[in-house]
């Protein structure tokens, strides 16, 4: 063999390798990306089912302090009402988790829930 035949040869070579470390790549970024999208959807599923949830405990939670205002045990409503902000912040995180984690390693401004905002609760005083 010719030895411009050994030099042709492992240019092919390493073009085929390159291209097949390319298109390796870029099927793993594929995945990736179907794969974050899945859990994008699913942390938004999430956000809607859980506010819809913790919009029925408010609501009933006014009501029920409207109904009966002289409760026998109001520190359990107070810590009720406190879970409800708590999870109402978790849906906030998950609405969007990287402007969430952004702004806590103090690179971006605080998250915004981009859910859409609910509709006023039954008893809610500023609906009149």
């Amino acid at each position: 063999m010719h030895p411009a035949d050994w030099v042709t040869w492992s240019a092919v070579i390493l073009m085929l390798l390159a291209f097949w470390r390319w298109q390796r790549w870029k099927a793993l970024a594929r995945a990736r990306r179907r794969e974050l999208a899945a859990w994008k959807e699913a942390m938004h599923a999430l956000a809607f089912e859980s506010s819809n949830a913790a919009n029925a405990i408010r609501a009933n939670l006014l009501d029920f302090r409207q109904v009966n205002p002289v409760v026998s045990m109001p520190e359990h409503l107070d810590q009720i009402e406190d879970g409800v902000r708590r999870i109402a912040e978790a849906l906030r995180i998950a609405d969007d988790p990287v402007r969430w984690h952004q702004h806590r390693k103090g690179r971006g401004p605080a998250p915004a829930s981009a859910a859409q905002p609910a509709a006023p609760l039954i008893g809610d005083p500023s609906a009149r």
